[in-house]
């Protein structure tokens, strides 16, 4: 795959999409499967600009206090940020 950036903003987008038909791939492929909710939200690809990644997990209470520490770490710092 080419990965310079093009400025043709419709080949751009082309080749989001593709990378994301190819990330599905792969979550599928390792066992993972895509949020049905969360798939259906950002189905519009036209809609949807964002090129995160959406991560939906269960993790254990020591790891989710160690997440909350470090938002309200990150908060003090940056106070209008979304965390």
């Amino acid at each position: 795959m080419d990965h310079t950036l093009p400025h043709d903003r419709s080949v751009f987008e082309t080749r989001i999409r593709h990378a994301r038909t190819l990330g599905e791939q792969a979550l599928r492929t390792s066992g993972a499967h895509p949020d049905l909710l969360l798939k259906s939200l950002v189905s519009d690809r036209a809609a949807d600009q964002r090129y995160g990644v959406i991560l939906v997990v269960r993790p254990p209470l020591s790891v989710v206090q160690q997440i909350l520490a470090i938002q309200q770490y990150l908060r003090a710092y940056e106070p209008q940020q979304y965390y």
